[in-house]
């Protein structure tokens, strides 16, 4: 592998660790019924409210396009060099309002929230451990830590926790495959971008019943197949459920 690839692999697994942070993926229990009000479609209350807060406070209008003559209303709202990528004349951002709430399933989540009330702990890798028998969990759902829990004045553990919570919620929804599309906007505008494909097999999934000799908690795959300099190159990482290294 060159060094370009080298680097690009690396900037790539930096940025699926972020994608990996954004819980907004559904998981449910066997038997739960999809269009249960409990579930589906109910979201945070307060959706509308806070998305007419954030209007508000930035002048923002429904349906206007942004671009080099008007920019100056959005410029808080966007990172120096797409800021100056707009002013220039080289890009617009429209801005919509939505009709309904994008994120996560308010009523559902709650409900997993409470799933696994005391039931888990750190262990000494910071890895989950189930308090009834002491050692790491095969399987579960729902996720791992009740946020009205965790003890905020220790911010290292209290981020641990959040992190746990978020990989268990994401690993819930079992076998994911989706485009992985990242662009780099620097100071002079557009630069590059990266087109793959991202597969992530969960086996700490309670549904998926894979056999799992190796104890992974999950493996992850990225094939990348644009721009041509990097087509070809692959990515396999996987993730244990004992908290051991990483390796990949």
């Amino acid at each position: 592998m060159t060094m370009r690839k080298f680097l690009t692999a690396g900037i790539m697994i930096f940025f699926l660790i972020g994608f990996l942070f954004q819980p907004v993926l559904a998981f449910h229990l066997a038997g739960d019924d999809p269009l249960d009000p409990a579930g589906y479609p109910r979201f945070d209350p307060q959706w509308k409210e806070k998305q007419d807060a954030l209007f508000e406070k930035y002048g923002l209008e429904d349906g206007k396009v942004y671009n080099s003559t008007n920019c100056e209303t959005i410029k808080p709202l966007l990172p120096e060099p797409v800021y100056n990528w707009v002013k220039r004349g080289e890009w617009e951002i429209p801005v919509k309002a939505l009709k309904y709430d994008m994120g996560t399933a308010w009523a559902k989540l709650r409900k997993y929230d409470v799933l696994n009330k005391g039931m888990y702990t750190l262990g000494d890798r910071t890895q989950i451990i189930e308090k009834a028998t002491g050692t790491y969990p095969q399987d579960m759902t729902g996720t791992t830590f009740p946020v009205e829990d965790i003890d905020f004045s220790n911010p290292e553990t209290a981020a641990v926790k959040i992190m746990h919570n978020t990989f268990t919620f994401t690993d819930a929804a079992g076998a994911l495959i989706r485009d992985l599309i990242q662009e780099w906007v620097g100071l002079e505008g557009s630069q590059k971008y990266i087109f793959g494909t991202l597969t992530i097999l969960s086996y700490l999934d309670i549904n998926n019943g894979l056999p799992n000799p190796n104890e992974f908690k999950a493996t992850q795959l990225i094939n990348f197949s644009e721009p041509y300099d990097v087509k070809g190159t692959g990515l396999l990482n996987w993730r244990y459920l004992d908290g051991s290294p990483d390796k990949g």
